[in-house]
């Protein structure tokens, strides 16, 4: 029988397991509910197996190749700017980059989810599907927009990080739930 990943508590905890500092991140902000880090990795760097409270959302903002290991299935995929990987909350999952990687990773407290599907009306949790790498040009354009916002101004960033959360909630949700 296999164990389970050590479980992640926090964004911070899981910037620190990757083998290279961030080159951005939310932490001095006062964003909630969200959190993002902006990551340059090489090829050889690995990212151990883990589970994390938040649902991870991990953006490709340059061509590459990596290998994702999510929930006990491992694919190697080339990842173009604007793949995107789903990691939903306590799932075990671990990453190695077999070429350079420029990643947004966005994590996302599952409260957001919840209130996203009451105001659907819907009367059961949907579940959040893990994804391998898949273009999503709306994601993309979000986590660049996160970005941006994080490098121009990030203490007066707070409303537009937790609207675009809730935005970014609602659209996974939509498209990769088994609602």
């Amino acid at each position: 029988m296999k164990s389970q990943p050590p479980t992640i508590n926090t964004p911070n905890e899981y910037a620190n397991l990757y083998p290279r500092p961030p080159l951005l991140s939310s932490f001095q902000t006062q964003w909630q509910r969200i959190s993002m880090v902006y990551t340059h990795q090489t090829a050889t760097d690995e990212l151990p197996e883990v589970t994390h409270l938040l649902h991870g959302v991990a953006i490709f903002t340059t061509p590459g190749i990596s290998e994702w290991t999510i929930d006990g299935t491992t694919k190697v995929d080339s990842n173009t700017p604007g793949d995107i990987v789903i990691v939903p909350a306590n799932v075990g999952h671990s990453t190695r980059w077999q070429s350079e990687a420029k990643i947004i990773v966005i994590g996302l407290e599952n409260s957001l989810f919840a209130e996203a599907n009451d105001e659907t009306l819907h009367s059961t949790q949907p579940k959040l599907r893990p994804q391998f790498p898949t273009a999503d040009p709306l994601v993309y354009r979000l986590g660049l927009s996160l970005k941006s916002v994080l490098e121009q101004d990030p203490n007066g960033s707070r409303l537009y990080a937790e609207t675009t959360a809730a935005m970014l909630a609602v659209h996974l949700l939509q498209h990769y739930s088994d609602r």
